[in-house]
């Protein structure tokens, strides 16, 4: 759900079961009444995992898997307008196996969009241009996993946070590329010592970005299970 400063409607996304196939659904209603405004809903068997709302209430953006009618997974990334509910555009972003995106991001100034998930074959960070839908970048290391996004209050850095393979052994990983092309300013992995895994799953930036928060798991050994892990670094 996402819900634009002083806007007056409420946006939420998810996935309508169908018989055989999925669909991602997105319904606005007014912030006041409760009243539905618009819904749609894809019809190329897609999933939802997250929905956020440009910063200037301008559009609304989607993003997901979508397996194209093949079964083959690929990111399903969709703008919308947020007063009227008609799609602006629809962007797919894969390879040869199942891709998956999980976090979507939207820069200050409403004109780019990022996503992030799993894109085992290639790199799983991409940029789009916001009004057309046009691919401007991508980015990150294969055989990773990120599963949030955030832009910089500046807008000119993206971070990820998520797990990434090293030498056999998921390692929590921070990436941070610069947001108008997809450079890679830094990456901080976090190995815990005794630990078989670490994980990030979601992160913060404080209000004026000068630090960042993640926080996922960490696997001692499959006896005794996970506990949270939280770390911070400065931007």
């Amino acid at each position: 759900m996402d819900q634009f400063q002083g806007s007056r409607s409420v946006y939420v996304t998810g996935t309508a079961r169908g018989l055989l196939d999925d669909d991602i659904a997105t319904i606005a209603y007014d912030a006041q009444t409760g009243l539905q405004l618009w819904a749609t809903t894809t019809s190329d068997g897609s999933q939802a995992a997250e929905i956020e709302l440009g910063p200037l209430g301008r559009g609304v953006y989607v993003t997901g898997t979508t397996d194209g009618g093949i079964g083959n997974g690929d990111y399903a990334t969709i703008a919308y307008d947020a007063a009227a509910g008609t799609q602006l555009w629809f962007s797919a972003y894969g390879g040869p196996v199942i891709d998956q995106a999980w976090a979507i991001a939207v820069a200050p100034d409403e004109s780019s969009v990022f996503v992030t998930g799993m894109y085992l074959a290639g790199e799983p960070t991409v940029a789009y241009d916001a009004a057309t839908g046009g691919q401007l970048w991508t980015a990150g290391p294969p055989d990773s996993t990120y599963w949030d996004i955030a832009v910089a209050p500046d807008g000119a850095t993206v971070y990820e946070s998520g797990g990434r393979m090293q030498n056999g052994q998921l390692v929590l990983d921070l990436l941070a590329h610069a947001a108008a092309n997809g450079a890679l300013l830094w990456e901080r992995m976090c190995a815990r010592p005794g630990k078989v895994a670490t994980n990030a799953l979601a992160l913060a930036l404080v209000p004026d970005g000068s630090a960042l928060f993640a926080t996922g798991y960490e696997v001692q050994d499959q006896q005794q299970g996970s506990d949270i892990l939280t770390v911070s670094y400065s931007t």
